[in-house]
């Protein structure tokens, strides 16, 4: 009588373990534990992913608030003859006015300044879970406002261009608006995930 026989009489059954696969059997005490390890690390102390970008987006909004102290436009040489032959080309037919050209719009985008910065406080809420929901409107409106600023920033006057402020404000206000937008597709899959769990 070989070892195999006297495991099969005493009501045991001994299988080998292919490789790459976890051992199920054992001893009854240890089910509990190779549950567990089968399971994988546990999830618990992993922050949310959404709330990083979120914590960036805040950054870059409060960044991109203080850009509109910095300089917004500045005059290049002879800005005067360039607007005076503008005039005369436009009134001749030989030139147009875009839909975005106004004087609020192009010489005071301040108000778009003070939209992302808005935002980017008002983000700094996504700490606390339950104002988390409110991440795809933060973005929404953070695209407006940096939608906004971009179009100020297109349409500038003859013999003027665009300053230091207008460049860093349109760089920070589109990475806020990019991890806004991330943080909230984010959440949006979390909570997916948990419905269907």
């Amino acid at each position: 009588m070989n070892p195999g026989d006297a495991d099969e009489q005493q009501g045991g059954h001994w299988s080998p373990t292919p490789p790459g696969q976890p051992q199920t059997g054992g001893f009854p005490g240890n089910q509990g534990q190779t549950a567990q390890f089968q399971g994988g690390p546990p999830t618990g102390g992993v922050p949310d992913r959404s709330v990083i970008f979120a914590l960036g987006a805040a950054v870059a909004g409060i960044v991109t608030y203080c850009m509109g102290f910095v300089s917004w436009i500045t005059a290049l040489p002879g800005a005067q003859q360039g607007i005076d032959s503008w005039e005369r080309d436009f009134i001749e037919g030989r030139d147009s006015i875009p839909g975005f050209f106004s004087d609020d719009i192009v010489l005071n985008p301040g108000k778009f300044f003070v939209v992302l910065g808005v935002v980017g406080v008002a983000t700094t809420f996504m700490l606390v879970p339950r104002y988390r929901k409110a991440l795809p409107f933060l973005a929404v409106i953070a695209l407006a406002g940096w939608l906004a600023l971009f179009a100020s920033a297109l349409i500038m006057p003859p013999s003027v261009e665009l300053g230091a402020g207008a460049i860093l404000g349109l760089i920070f206000g589109f990475v806020q608006v990019a991890l806004l937008m991330t943080a909230s597709f984010l959440y949006g899959l979390k909570k997916d995930d948990a419905a269907i769990s």
